[in-house]
Order: C-alpha cells, then sequence, then structure tokens
C-alpha cells in the first residue's frame, strides 16, 4: 500500500533518522563531512599535477578505471614499479553511487597506496579515462 501512494515505509524511515544521528553524533560514516586535517597540510599544497606523456619514463604508473552497471559498481587499479606490476586492487561501490564516484575512488586508494609505499620516489604517473579534475 505504501509503494502505491508513494509513502517510504516506517521501517525505512527509522533505519535513515538512526544513521543520520550516527553520522552526526561522529559514531558513523566519516564520509561527505567536514573533517580535521591529519598530519599537517592540505595535499594541494605539496602536490603536483602535470599532463604526463605516455612515452614519459616514470618509475611509478598507476592505471585506474571505474565502471557502473545495473548490477555491480566497482573501481580498479593496477600500479607498476619499473614496468613490473607491484599491486592490484579492486573495489566494489555501494550501488547508489555514479560512474565519476567509482572513478575518484580508484585515483584516491591508487595515490593512497603510493603514498604509503617505502620508496623515496614519488612521482607517479596516474593513466585514467577520467574527465574529473585532480
Amino acid at each position: 500500500m505504501c509503494v502505491i501512494n508513494g509513502i517510504t515505509q516506517i521501517h525505512i524511515n527509522i533505519v535513515e533518522i538512526g544513521r543520520v544521528y550516527e553520522i552526526t553524533q561522529g559514531i558513523g560514516t566519516q564520509y561527505d563531512r567536514d573533517m580535521e586535517l591529519e598530519n599537517g597540510s592540505h595535499p594541494a599544497t605539496h602536490i603536483k599535477t602535470i599532463e604526463g606523456e605516455e612515452e614519459s619514463l616514470h618509475p611509478i604508473q598507476a592505471y585506474t578505471d571505474g565502471s557502473k552497471s545495473n548490477l555491480v559498481v566497482g573501481a580498479g587499479v593496477v600500479i607498476f614499479l619499473d614496468n613490473n606490476i607491484i599491486k592490484t586492487m579492486q573495489y566494489r561501490l555501494n550501488e547508489r553511487c555514479s560512474n565519476n564516484q567509482a572513478e575518484q575512488m580508484a585515483i584516491l586508494k591508487a595515490l593512497e597506496y603510493i603514498q604509503n609505499m617505502e620508496s623515496d620516489e614519488k612521482i607517479v604517473l596516474v593513466h585514467t579515462d577520467s574527465k574529473i579534475t585532480l
């Protein structure tokens, strides 16, 4: 009856109100709200973005992609060091996420992994088909 009348079922409303409460109280997910800076400055103050060339010789290269179908939303990353695969990663996102969000997640996860690598080399060429601006 609720569906026919366009009314959200009461148990769905209760769950939604509970999640909003958890997020506002700092109990739930920390995404989609302001966060405190960790470890000093904002990344934009020390990361330089330039256009790379396919023929460029960067020791670290990351290939990223995101996609969405009717059934699933996913993101994938492959990271190379000196032309050798050192890491592959796959992520399944909530079905409500968009293709752009999947693309952004792949880029984010690649950069996080590279940031935490023990290598002193942190210059990376990211290959993506995404049209988002870093």
